[in-house]
């Protein structure tokens, strides 16, 4: 059976809607998710869904390269205060 001519076809260079930006933000959000975590922490104290959570938060900055430091940075910038 013969291969159809249209197969080897780039529908992403034909049609530039289909291709999308897929992590634009995620690193801003994941540096917020954790100033939330530690906020509630301070608000709320040290729980169990709190502890995973921020386990969970951490091994995502830990993934992009993201350090406590710039963590800290943001908060300052925002004038959120912590520990």
């Amino acid at each position: 059976m013969t291969k159809c001519n249209k197969s080897n076809f780039n529908h992403v260079l034909y049609n530039l809607n289909r291709a999308r930006a897929k992590s634009g933000e995620k690193d801003k959000k994941a540096i917020n998710h954790k100033i939330v975590l530690i906020q509630r922490k301070e608000k709320e104290g040290d729980t169990k869904w709190i502890r995973n959570a921020m386990q969970k938060v951490d091994a995502k900055l830990k993934n992009m390269g993201i350090t406590d430091a710039m963590v800290q940075e943001v908060m300052n910038k925002k004038g959120v205060l912590s520990q």
